[in-house]
């Protein structure tokens, strides 16, 4: 039995650590580029994370994860649903495609769900 709360506890804490920034909102765009990379923004913008034209969260979707998220994203837009992230904080936070945030800046998906 101890083996099985401890294997919980790590699931847990591994996973509450996983991710630096939590929010939620309406997806306001997305795009796919030809190399598998999604990136989107929602109607406002989270904590910790910068405005690339738009575009606050990418995710790799080539992984099978990321066609998970993907799949989540596009129905979210489609069905005008929120969603809640998980991300890991910008390297810019606050900033914009003028003044430090690019593409490689954003911050990067850890998770995202439909509350």
């Amino acid at each position: 039995m101890i083996k099985y709360y401890l294997a919980f506890s790590l699931y847990i804490f591994s996973n509450i650590s996983y991710a630096a920034g939590y929010g939620g909102g309406e997806i306001k765009r997305f795009y796919v580029s030809s190399g598998g990379t999604v990136h989107f923004g929602l109607v406002t913008q989270l904590p910790n994370t910068c405005s690339s034209w738009g575009e606050h969260f990418k995710f790799d979707a080539t992984t099978p994860g990321g066609k998970n998220m993907l799949s989540v994203v596009m129905s979210a837009k489609l069905a005008n649903k929120t969603v809640n992230v998980w991300y890991t904080d910008s390297s810019a936070p606050g900033a914009d495609q003028t003044n430090g945030c690019s593409g490689s800046a954003i911050s990067t998906l850890t998770n995202i769900g439909i509350p």
